[in-house]
């Protein structure tokens, strides 16, 4: 696949996905390293990454939560306990600390899957429950994730070139958009916008005109409702 076409299409990718209440791994090829998304119902419910710095051990050491020598000690250390519950078991955080930090490190690794290029996409349907046996499963807010990632996205020339080059792409939602998001952490500006958005389709140009919006903040919206599935 083309790493250009692939990246630009990546929020699409994720709305696609959550709309049609997917279940599967799906596994980014990127040029830093591979990502992986797990997907129950249409929902975000867990990532991985071996691309540098990303795994959970090094995450705390960044943190400093741990050193090099208590990774080395916590990973070496014979029993059958997954790494995240060593952490809580050996007094190095409480279980709610430990939920925040991971919390932190998915919305980083979904930013970093947003912002790196693509160089091939896997889509592997099925129950993921085997998967995931190893590896410590809590329950990861889909929505909230997708959007904080979003907000932190730096270089959005990717998704503006990308709107500009469409400009037959007409998107909708539904008339209810604002209240349906009203659980996110929505700016007045946001809220306003999306209060304009409804049935009535709307390319990229005639969004920015009715919103206000430059055209960095315009794209980043269209590209996070379009990853939750809120625009068609």
């Amino acid at each position: 696949m083309d790493q250009t076409t692939e990246r630009r299409f990546f929020p699409a990718l994720l709305g696609a996905l959550h709309q049609e209440q997917a279940e599967g791994e799906l596994i980014l090829e990127q040029n830093d390293g591979t990502r992986r998304a797990f997907w129950e119902r249409g929902q975000l419910v867990y990532l991985q990454s071996d691309a540098a710095g990303e795994q959970f051990g090094n995450y705390l050491i960044r943190q400093g939560v741990l050193d090099r020598n208590a990774l080395q000690e916590l990973l070496s250390a014979q029993d059958t306990a997954r790494f995240g519950d060593r952490v809580v078991q050996w007094g190095l955080v409480r279980t709610a600390a430990r939920a925040r930090l991971l919390q932190r490190l998915l919305e980083q690794i979904l930013l970093n899957a947003l912002e790196h290029p693509l160089l091939n996409v896997i889509w592997e349907p099925g129950p993921i429950r085997d998967k995931l046996s190893a590896d410590l499963r809590f329950h990861l807010d889909h929505r909230p994730l997708v959007w904080e990632a979003f907000q932190q996205i730096r270089d959005l020339t990717f998704l503006v070139d990308l709107l500009y080059s469409e400009p037959d792409w007409r998107w909708t939602s539904k008339e209810d958009l604002l209240v349906s998001l009203s659980d996110l952490s929505l700016t007045p500006e946001i809220a306003f916008a999306l209060s304009l958005v409804g049935g009535e389709p709307l390319d990229y140009e005639s969004f920015m005109s009715i919103t206000r919006m430059p055209e960095d903040d315009a794209a980043r919206l269209i590209g996070c409702l379009w990853a939750l599935g809120s625009l068609t």
